[in-house]
């Protein structure tokens, strides 16, 4: 689960999770479904996301950290 704007406390947005290159690689099968309430979703899946939720931050703050590193040590990719 994830915030489409952004607003919604303890969620990650699309963006944070497309820069992570966590998900949403080539060939990638996720998709996103609009929903209003979590709480319109099967327990289970609540519990799957609660389950999962600390992992994927701890995985976005470690690529945030390489791509930090990467940038101060003049590793980036070249644009130009």
């Amino acid at each position: 689960m994830i915030s489409m704007n952004g607003v919604t406390d303890g969620y990650l947005t699309y963006d944070n999770l497309r820069a992570s290159n966590l998900i949403f690689h080539p060939n990638c099968m996720h998709k996103i479904t609009p929903i209003r309430d979590v709480s319109l979703l099967p327990k289970e899946v609540q519990d799957r996301f609660k389950r999962r939720h600390g992992y994927a931050v701890r995985q976005l703050n470690e690529a945030k950290r390489k791509c930090f590193l990467a940038k101060s040590y003049g590793f980036e990719k070249n644009n130009s």
